[in-house]
């Protein structure tokens, strides 16, 4: 399936700007697509912005990032966990229309009942080219989360997570997806045309395909292949002599009455007298 996903940022960030502002914390949204965060607000907290500085700190806290981002996808569910420095963060993934569009995440924090690995952090002080002392007194300035606070920011993040898919921060430009189906019936007009078959092709779940295709385009399925099949049919009619029934069979219908049901509720007219009007130039193709 083929789609694009678009973010209305100005309302990304008015939102998490004021979960922010009320929580004391950074409440920052992770995109799935670019693997970065969006929006205002995204620069890091004092002790991650140190290392973000230097590309071999950089690269630790990068791969800590995504792979948070894996487990909240697998898991669809609020992740709490210690990133390589020790420091606690707290993601909960953001799924729109069945979609993984990424995570919102809280921290990083010291946690309560873990001291941070004084060889860990001498080790980052190398790898960032900073003195240990000041990376030990930026560490230290971080906020300290417990449990219960820990449980708190769950339920921030999960309602927050609501939040953006209620106010239309994301929406899905199907728009290739839908240009794939269409073609395909097209190219298959003549066959026995089924919301499965053609979800089967283009891998989708036929349900969500039908909602999709609705949504998007504010037509059905099944009319959009009425509307091909009486459009094929009207082709033939003009550079054929082939009858009716021969036309119906050759656009996929089975049943030449209801070709003659179809084709006068899209046009007003019968096949045949279509075909005449064609002829006198009453209907110009």
């Amino acid at each position: 399936m083929e789609y694009k996903i678009i973010i209305n940022e100005e309302k990304l960030s008015d939102i998490l700007s004021r979960l922010s502002a009320f929580s004391k914390g950074k409440i920052r949204f992770f995109d799935n697509a670019t693997l970065t965060y969006r929006s205002k607000g995204r620069e890091n907290t004092p002790f991650c912005s140190i290392l973000s500085r230097t590309p071999a700190s950089n690269l630790l806290c990068t791969k800590c990032n995504e792979d948070a981002n894996n487990h909240c996808r697998r898991c669809r569910s609020t992740y709490a966990y210690h990133c390589h420095a020790g420091l606690v963060e707290i993601i909960s993934p953001v799924y729109y229309e069945g979609i993984y569009i990424g995570h919102i995440g809280i921290g990083q924090f010291r946690d309560t009942k873990e001291p941070p690995d004084p060889q860990y952090i001498s080790l980052l002080a190398e790898l960032s080219g900073k003195n240990v002392n000041r990376l030990k007194k930026t560490y230290n300035s971080q906020p300290m989360i417990d449990p219960q606070g820990i449980q708190g920011a769950t339920m921030l993040l999960e309602m927050t997570a609501r939040k953006l898919c209620e106010e239309n921060v994301f929406s899905i430009d199907y728009h290739n997806t839908i240009v794939r189906v269409e073609q395909y019936i097209r190219d298959h007009i003549s066959s026995e045309l089924t919301l499965d078959s053609i979800a089967a092709n283009i891998y989708m779940n036929p349900s969500y395909l039908s909602s999709m295709y609705h949504k998007t385009t504010g037509n059905t399925l099944s009319h959009f292949i009425q509307q091909e099949r009486v459009a094929q049919a009207i082709y033939y009619f003009s550079i054929s002599d082939m009858s009716i029934s021969e036309v119906s069979s050759a656009v996929g219908f089975r049943d030449a009455n209801y070709f003659t049901k179809v084709f006068r509720k899209e046009t007003g007219y019968t096949p045949r007298d279509y075909r005449r009007k064609l002829t006198t130039g009453e209907i110009v193709y």
